[in-house]
Order: C-alpha cells, then sequence, then structure tokens
C-alpha cells in the first residue's frame, strides 16, 4: 500500500509541475503533423460500419471498429475529445514511442479532422489505449485533492501488484506532455482475460 501511494503522489507531483495550458484552439495545427497520404475517409460512413462490423468498444466519447484490414476506426463525437486523441497519438508517433512503459499502444495510422476519424492499430495486451480525456501540453483542470482522491480510487481497479506499471505509465505520458486521467482496465489492460468458452 505504501508503494501505491507514493506513486500516487509522484504522479500527481509531476502532473501539477509540467506545463501551463494557454487554452486550446480548435484550429490550431496538431504537434508534430506531418503530410501524408490520406485515407479516403468519404467511403466511411457510421451505417456501414453499422451494418458490416461488430464494434471493438463504445463509450461516451464515441465508437471503434475493427476493419478487415487488422486496424480500426474510431469515430468521435465531440471534437474536443477528437482533438485529444489525435494529438496525443501525434505525439506518440513524432517521438517514437511504440510502447509506454509495458504497453503498447495503438499506431496512429491516419485521421481526418472534418469527420473527427482516426484509423489506428489494433493492439493485444499489455496495451494502453483512449486518449480523448487526455490533456496535451496544457494543465489538467483539477485541484490536487480531486488528483490525490482519482488516483486514489482508479488504483483500487487494479490488482495491487499491477499499479505499478500503471502509475509507471501515467508518468511517462507526463513527462512528454500528455495527462492521462481516464485510468481504468478497459483502457490499461495488463493481461488478456480468457473467457470460458
Amino acid at each position: 500500500m505504501t508503494d501505491i501511494i507514493g506513486r500516487i503522489m509522484a504522479i500527481i507531483e509531476c502532473i501539477l509541475g509540467i506545463n501551463v495550458c494557454d487554452g486550446i484552439s480548435a484550429d490550431r495545427e496538431p504537434f508534430g503533423f506531418e503530410s501524408h497520404k490520406k485515407t479516403d475517409f468519404s467511403r466511411i460512413s457510421t451505417h456501414s460500419l453499422r451494418k458490416h462490423h461488430k464494434p471493438l468498444g463504445c463509450g461516451q466519447a464515441g465508437i471503434v471498429w475493427r476493419t478487415n484490414r487488422k486496424t480500426a476506426v474510431k469515430a468521435i463525437e465531440r471534437e474536443r475529445n477528437y482533438r485529444n486523441e489525435r494529438d496525443s497519438y501525434l505525439r506518440l508517433k513524432q517521438l517514437e514511442i511504440a510502447q509506454i512503459g509495458i504497453f503498447d499502444r495503438p499506431t496512429l495510422i491516419d485521421f481526418e479532422d472534418s469527420m473527427l476519424i482516426v484509423k489506428m492499430a489494433i493492439v493485444s495486451p499489455p496495451y494502453l489505449l483512449d486518449f480523448g480525456k487526455a490533456y496535451v501540453d496544457c494543465e489538467m483542470p483539477y485541484t490536487l485533492e480531486q488528483l490525490e482522491e482519482h488516483l486514489f480510487e482508479t488504483a483500487e481497479l487494479f490488482e495491487p501488484q499491477d499499479w505499478p506499471n500503471v502509475g509507471d505509465a501515467v508518468l511517462e505520458l507526463k513527462l512528454i506532455g500528455i495527462g492521462y486521467i481516464d485510468i481504468k482496465p478497459a483502457n490499461i489492460c495488463v493481461r488478456r482475460v480468457d473467457t470460458p468458452d
């Protein structure tokens, strides 16, 4: 328990000590944006995805579908969540970070700003994903007490032996300017869970 408390305090110190945001502009250039061959997203519609593909997952911010090319397409509902997701993946790509601690992360393949869609590789456990609620290059709008409470609550969602890896990954992200707060086993999967047949 002492180790968990120490890691939570280190995360809080790191989060509060780095990067103050001037505000996020909806029309700013994404960090690390490079010209690249774009996917033709005009042929993708949520209707056709729903009709032909079972969603991999869905949540408050959007829905993720598996494609027939071992990739996933995520349609995000809110622009802010889309920009957080896109900018986080662009940061990781620019810094050539394939793993965050022990966790794989989806590789960004493409994105389409006008449709709020990102296309990414599919990963297997252990993985860390879903950056829609992340804060890129800005201070999180939480007090020390709120962050403490949040981290203690999320630590309880994980096995005690897994929390050090989870905490280290959150710290590693913050050190590169990504404040990751959507800490839960669905987003940070430590190991494959075998389901009975």
